[in-house]
């Protein structure tokens, strides 16, 4: 055999050992490294330690929050469906008074005493004073209400509102 091809011999002779050492090297610190981070039973209690508390915390958190909020809507309904009834009980009551107070200024607004431009106040005052029979209705009776001004106890012309009325209200429903 030739030098050139004892060397080659050599050559390929070293590189297969060297290539299996390094093999079995590398395979050797691979399992260990497996066995020491990944396998080891020891190392995944560790991984999974400290789960089931935060996440126990969490939902229970959640829960509470959801049923405060739901709590805390079901309180605002039921007052505002308090106050929609009162609203509605004041409206009822209210709406005789205000049907005849319509009924009052749509007569006063077509009186042919006023002017038929734009009147002011002063001309409506003196026309509802002049004629305040004309405005009280049959089941109606008139009433003077004096109020004291300047905290004075003498009674004035000025201080005297004729223009108020009381009349029966069926609070019942009874006829």
């Amino acid at each position: 055999m030739s030098k050139k091809r004892r060397l080659v011999r050599a050559i390929k002779k070293f590189f297969r050992k060297f290539i299996r050492k390094s093999s079995s090297t590398v395979k050797k610190q691979s399992l260990w490294l497996l066995r020491n981070f990944i396998v080891t039973k020891k190392r995944r209690n560790s991984v999974n330690s400290g789960f089931v508390l935060p996440t126990v915390a969490m939902v229970s958190l959640v829960v509470v929050l959801l049923t405060i909020a739901i709590m805390f809507r079901s309180f605002e309904r039921s007052k505002n469906a308090s106050n929609v009834r009162v609203n509605q009980a004041v409206l009822n009551a209210a709406a005789p008074a205000l049907d005849r107070a319509k009924a009052k200024i749509n007569q006063l607004i077509e009186d042919p005493l006023l002017p038929r431009s734009t009147f002011s106040d002063l001309s409506l005052t003196q026309v509802f004073d002049s004629s305040i029979d004309k405005y009280t209705f049959g089941d109606e009776t008139q009433l003077k209400l004096v109020h004291e001004f300047n905290g004075n106890s003498g009674i004035q012309d000025e201080e005297n509102l004729t223009s108020a009325w009381k009349y029966p209200v069926d609070t019942d429903n009874d006829g």
